[in-house]
């Protein structure tokens, strides 16, 4: 029973492992969010480093990662680099929308083959937008060869319905009985 409540939050995690999305979105001033998932397929503790490029975007630029705030500093030509831990999230504040970036995933593991939306590379490109989105996974290659099937443990079946049905029914019986053969008073 714990392998396969296990085995399913696995699977549960693998799930979202491969939902991960880069989202931007719009602020008031004309600026975006922009997001950036490091997913790894396995619980190896590995660090990431991501250059970032955004056009028109210089200077301290803050961020979150995984909610912890700080600053991000972009040169004068829109450059700046972050180092993050497997399976975190880096948020960047207030950037340019409408312009050109590019995300590249500049650490290479071994053992891993890097996917950005489904495709085996390692840089994302396009203009900021609301609707931009970018996967980064970081596959092990141990998971590309299928794995063997566990066998999966039946279920034992038990009588505890049953014996509950059958007790029910007695006291229903025994309560009818009860009432039928109670005598009232009448005072007259």
């Amino acid at each position: 029973m714990k392998k396969s409540i296990l085995k399913s939050i696995k699977m549960s995690m693998f799930t979202l492992v491969i939902m991960l999305l880069t989202i931007i979105t719009v602020n008031a001033d004309g600026t975006t969010n922009l997001t950036i998932n490091n997913i790894q397929t396995d619980n190896k503790a590995n660090s990431y480093s991501y250059k970032i490029y955004v056009e028109g975007l210089s200077g301290a630029v803050r961020y979150s990662i995984d909610g912890k705030e700080g600053y991000a500093v972009f040169d004068a030509k829109g450059n700046a680099t972050i180092t993050v831990n497997s399976n975190s999230t880096i948020t960047l504040y207030e950037v340019p929308i409408n312009k050109n970036y590019t995300v590249e995933q500049a650490t290479q593991k071994t053992g891993y083959k890097v996917l950005v939306n489904n495709e085996e590379t390692t840089k994302a490109n396009g203009a900021t937008s609301p609707t931009t989105s970018v996967s980064f996974t970081n596959k092990s290659i141990d998971e590309s060869t299928p794995a063997k099937e566990e066998k999966q443990e039946k279920n034992p079946v038990t009588a505890d319905p049953i014996v509950i049905a059958v007790v029910a029914l007695v006291i229903a019986v025994a309560g009818f009985i009860a009432l039928k053969n109670l005598k009232v008073r009448r005072y007259e």
